[in-house]
């Protein structure tokens, strides 16, 4: 119990230590809040909706040291007072303290959830290290997006301008955890589910073209396992199809474009992806047709020209982005749509989830490993919908969204979480003569609404009030539905 109150002491009074810090290298966040859950009165079932709630919950206490003296960062930070995922979905306290039955076997220890070294230039960005990544000018991506809580590697970027326009070269490298493969190896029955033990990995490079209102690109992504690695995944003209013909990889392609109309201030994108194309002389149960396609649009409807002064609580704050023609401030609406089929990110026997996914060690009650998707986070066999607005001014930053989501009946199988008390995961995805006929979409399981939307208001410059609702309503089977509203106070010294 002594080490208890001592390890919380620590982190209530750190916050004091600040105002004696020499500089701006360190930063104290403190987030007490007033927690309401849907688990309060129903144990919930982790799945890909809970994970992602998880890793973008707010935290008792984050400490960060971030040297930022252009053009290089050097970031880290420890969220230590977060609830561990077991918590979170299994009766919690009515706030975001990391308390249940005991306070430290209630933290989250996953830490540091990013740090990384970046180098950003006018010609050259490289980053390396643990930190989120997102691909493409929406809020989701068919490469890879911020929902992934981290990836370990390195983003890499070379801009020449041109007397037209300006050409991009992007390369990106990241890793599983071998410990998570360990782990949930170590979980197999004997006859379950056959998983390579060797590390997966997820390589991309893009070739794009940008001028002043437009953006065009085209990336080569692969994700490979098993062998020993080629050099020729670096190359920066290496086509990676027939690196290895199937024999440790799969790669797919993605299209994006985006467009802005400065005077009418609409902003318009999308990116289609293909992995495979069934050809009409091949076989019906070769490898079947797996697209995608996301469309945007963004309307900013008036910009006051003021921001919002005070600090917020964002869990992308440090993601690594491309460039984008994204609106910052006064009120913008957004409409988006993403179909991605059956197939596009899974087709195998070998994985829970299959193909575009890594493995994430989580350091909870169970010892638990997640299985992220790359890119959409819930997956394929899905259609999504999506209208939201962002508004703010010098006092207030409001955000809303109401998305409907069609899952597939494959899609609702996925769970992405593994743990030693359910150590036979059920496989999806699988592809036959019969689903390779219904590529497009396995059949309607679950219509959900998420309904998501935060205002936070201005106290200090150094702190804010805010108010969240995070909610998934299952419309034909409702006890799935899920709800988290936070009522808090965020402070950053």
């Amino acid at each position: 119990m002594f080490k208890k109150i001592i390890l919380l002491t620590i982190f209530l009074i750190l916050p004091y230590y600040k105002l004696f810090a020499i500089g701006n290298l360190f930063t104290i966040e403190l987030t007490p809040a007033f927690r309401l859950s849907s688990a309060n009165f129903n144990d919930e079932a982790i799945n890909l909706f809970t994970i992602q709630n998880f890793f973008n919950q707010t935290r008792l206490s984050k400490f960060a040291f971030n040297y930022n003296y252009a053009p290089f960062q050097l970031y880290v930070d420890v969220d230590f007072l977060k609830q561990h995922i077991d918590v979170f979905t299994d009766n919690p306290s009515f706030s975001n303290f990391p308390y249940n039955d005991g306070f430290v076997g209630s933290i989250n220890a996953t830490v540091p959830l990013q740090g990384f070294f970046a180098y950003r230039g006018d010609l050259i960005n490289v980053i390396v290290g643990r930190s989120r990544w997102h691909f493409g000018a929406g809020d989701y991506s068919l490469v890879a997006g911020r929902d992934v809580p981290y990836f370990d590697g390195v983003w890499f970027s070379f801009n020449p301008q041109l007397s037209n326009g300006r050409l991009h070269f992007n390369f990106w490298a990241a890793s599983d955890e071998q410990r998570a493969l360990e782990k949930f190896l170590a979980w197999q029955p004997e006859g379950a589910l056959h998983l390579q033990q060797n590390s997966r990995w997820f390589f991309a490079h893009r070739f794009g073209f940008s001028r002043e209102s437009w953006r065009l690109g085209l990336t080569e992504t692969m994700i490979f396992m098993g062998e020993p690695l080629n050099l020729s995944v670096i190359s920066p003209l290496y086509l990676w199809h027939n690196l290895y013909m199937d024999s440790a990889a799969n790669v797919a392609i993605t299209l994006d474009f985006e467009k802005i109309f400065t005077n009418q201030n609409i902003r318009l994108y999308a990116e289609f992806s293909l992995d495979d194309f069934q050809l009409p002389w091949e076989a019906i149960d070769s490898n079947p047709q797996a697209i995608a396609l996301y469309l945007g649009a963004d309307w900013q409807i008036f910009d006051n020209g003021e921001r919002f002064t005070a600090p917020r609580f964002d869990p992308f704050a440090q993601t690594i982005t491309m460039d984008n023609f994204a609106f910052d401030g006064g009120l913008v609406v957004t409409l988006q749509a993403l179909w991605a089929s059956r197939f596009i990110w899974g087709r195998s026997q070998e994985l829970p989830l299959g193909k575009f996914t890594l493995f994430k060690n989580i350091h909870d009650g169970n010892n638990g490993v997640i299985e992220h998707y790359l890119a959409f986070p819930y997956g394929g066999d899905n259609i999504y919908l999506k209208a939201g607005a962002e508004w703010q001014n010098s006092q207030f930053f409001v955000t809303g969204s109401l998305g409907v989501l069609l899952q597939g009946n494959d899609a609702a199988k996925v769970t992405g979480y593994l743990n030693r008390n359910h150590p036979e995961p059920q496989a999806v995805h699988i592809w036959s003569e019969e689903t390779a006929r219904n590529w497009a979409y396995s059949g309607l399981a679950h219509t959900m609404l998420l309904v998501n939307s935060t205002v936070h208001y201005a106290l200090t410059h150094y702190a804010s009030a805010y108010t969240s609702l995070n909610s998934r309503l299952v419309l034909n089977d409702f006890s799935q539905s899920s709800a988290l509203f936070e009522l808090g106070v965020f402070l950053r010294f």
